[in-house]
C-alpha cells in the first residue's frame, strides 16, 4: 500500500494485497506530568498511569518511547529513577511467566511446517498457519485451543504476528472455559507485532482464539497469558498547599469575579498580552470558570484573573485537567 494514502487502515485499500505492511506507531510521551523538569510545578506520574500508557501503546501494536528529564543539574532526580524501578518490577512481575507455556495447543487446520505448537516456542522465525491456500477473507476462519495442564488464572492474553510478512488479521475472539461455559475475554480486530488485551480475572484451562477475517491467510507467532503483578509504589502527591490569603485581606474593593481575556492564537498569544501583538477576541466577567462560546475548537488563549468565592471553611483543591494536551496554568 501507499505511505502517503490519507487513511491506512480502509480495508478497500487492502483488496488485492498479500497482507498489509506494519507500519510502526510510536507513543511519545513523558515520565512527569510536564515535558521537562520544575522544581515548582512537575511530579512524577502515579505507575498507574504509566501502566496504562504501556497497554495503550505496546499492548496496541505500537511502540513506547518514555522520556525522563533531569534537574537543572543534569542529574536524574530520585523519584524518578524509583518510579522507573518500579515500572521495571511490575514489567518483570507480570510477563516473566508464560502461565501457558507448558500448555497443550491445537488447531482445527495446520499448514506444513506451521504447526500450532510454534505458538509457544522461542523461535521468532517460527509461525502457525491454517492449512487452507485459497483463504477467503469474507468468508475464511481459524480456531486455535490452548488446554493447560490445570487450571490457571490469568488476567492478560497477548498474541503476536509473524509481522515479517505484514500485518494480516483483521478480527478475532478469545474465549475462557469458566464453569462449563464458554466466556469471551477478548474482541478485536488487529494483533500486529504485538496485541495485549486485559480483562477481569479468570480461572480456567482452556482458552480458545477465532479468527473471523483475515486479509490472507494469518500467520502467528506467539501467544501469552499472564497475570498482573503491581508493585507497592511510594506515591508522590502533585498537589502542593498554597497558602491563601482569608477574606479580609484582600484588596479594598475587591468583588468576587473572574476577568475573562479571550486571545486568538496560542499560549504565545496570550504571552504576548500588553504587547499590541495578539488579537483580543472578546473581554468579561465570569463567577466561574468557563470557555466562552465563540472560543473556537482550537488554537485560543483565555486568561482568567481574580477572585472566587469558595463556600468551604478548611481546604480546597484545584485541579486542572485536559483531554486534548491543552497547557493549564494556575
Amino acid at each position: 500500500s501507499d505511505a502517503t494514502l490519507p487513511d491506512l487502515g480502509t480495508e478497500h485499500y487492502y483488496k488485492d494485497a498479500v497482507g498489509a505492511v506494519w507500519y510502526p506507531n510510536e507513543v511519545n510521551t513523558h515520565l512527569l506530568n510536564q515535558w521537562f523538569w520544575n522544581e515548582e510545578t512537575s511530579y512524577v506520574r502515579p505507575l498507574k498511569t504509566l501502566v496504562d500508557i504501556f497497554y495503550h501503546s505496546i499492548g496496541n501494536n505500537g511502540v513506547l518511547l518514555m522520556n525522563i528529564s533531569p534537574d537543572r543539574h543534569g542529574v536524574i532526580p530520585e523519584d524518578q529513577i524509583r518510579r522507573l524501578r518500579e515500572f521495571r518490577m511490575f514489567m518483570e512481575g507480570t510477563f516473566s511467566v508464560n502461565l501457558a507455556k507448558d500448555a497443550k495447543i491445537s488447531a482445527d487446520s495446520e499448514a506444513r511446517d506451521a504447526s500450532a505448537v510454534n505458538l509457544l516456542c522461542d523461535d521468532e522465525s517460527a509461525w502457525w498457519s491454517p492449512d487452507e491456500p485459497g483463504w477467503d477473507p469474507d468468508e475464511s476462519k481459524a480456531t486455535v485451543l490452548i488446554t493447560l495442564p490445570e487450571k490457571r488464572t490469568f488476567d492478560k492474553l497477548q498474541l503476536r504476528e509473524h509481522i515479517q510478512y505484514g500485518q494480516r488479521i483483521a478480527g478475532w475472539n478469545a474465549f475462557a472455559l469458566v464453569d462449563g461455559q464458554w466466556r469471551k475475554i477478548a474482541e478485536k480486530k488487529t494483533i500486529g507485532f504485538r496485541t495485549i488485551v486485559r480483562f477481569p480475572a479468570v480461572t480456567s484451562d482452556q482458552v480458545r482464539i477465532e479468527i473471523d477475517r483475515s486479509w490472507d491467510t494469518p500467520l502467528l507467532a506467539g501467544f501469552g497469558l499472564f497475570m498482573t503483578y503491581m508493585p507497592e509504589t511510594e506515591e508522590m502527591n502533585p498537589y502542593r498547599k498554597i497558602a491563601l490569603s482569608p477574606l479580609n485581606q484582600l484588596p479594598e474593593n475587591s468583588e468576587p469575579g473572574l476577568t475573562c481575556r479571550l486571545y486568538r492564537g496560542g499560549l504565545q498569544s496570550a504571552a504576548m498580552a500588553g504587547e499590541g501583538k495578539q488579537e483580543l477576541m472578546e473581554t468579561g466577567t465570569m463567577t466561574l470558570p468557563c470557555i466562552p462560546k465563540n472560543a473556537g475548537k482550537q488554537d485560543y488563549s483565555l486568561v482568567l484573573e481574580g477572585y472566587l468565592c469558595v463556600p468551604y471553611p478548611h481546604e480546597v483543591l484545584f485541579k486542572l485537567g485536559s483531554t486534548d494536551g491543552a497547557i493549564l496554568w494556575l
